[in-house]
């Protein structure tokens, strides 16, 4: 959940945003990237386990395209929660945040909403137990 008040809000600068409250909402937008990181490696992995699991399993055309539906559906979901992130970290960046806060969390790329699921795949040859 953003919330769009604020100093970080467009036009907000002609307000009168003291020290303290500008440290005030720094404190909620990390609490805020940080579950809003935690959304998205969840629905990764959700995403990644129906490929896993649905997609390529399917041996029929029909059971494919109903996997793959379901997995396209999951990465809207992925697209919201990433979108959430990144207007969180652009909020931190309009307050002022400090270098180590920025980079901990750092700009979202795309690599970093895809899993890589031949990892978890231990019957692969190479793997060890």
């Amino acid at each position: 959940m953003e919330v769009r008040w604020g100093c970080a809000r467009k036009g907000a600068l002609g307000r009168i945003c003291t020290d303290r409250n500008r440290e005030k909402e720094i404190q909620l937008r990390i609490g805020q990237a940080n579950d809003a990181l935690q959304n998205l490696r969840a629905v990764v992995a959700n995403r990644s386990f129906l490929y896993r699991t649905n997609v390529r399993k399917a041996k029929t055309h029909a059971k494919k395209t109903r996997a793959r539906t379901a997995v396209d559906s999951i990465s809207e979901v992925v697209s919201r929660r990433a979108r959430e992130y990144i207007l969180i970290r652009r909020a931190l960046v309009a307050l002022g945040a400090s270098a180590a806060v920025l980079d901990k969390y750092k700009v979202l790329d795309k690599a970093d909403l895809k899993a890589d699921t031949t990892a978890l795949d231990f019957n692969a040859r190479g793997t060890r137990n």
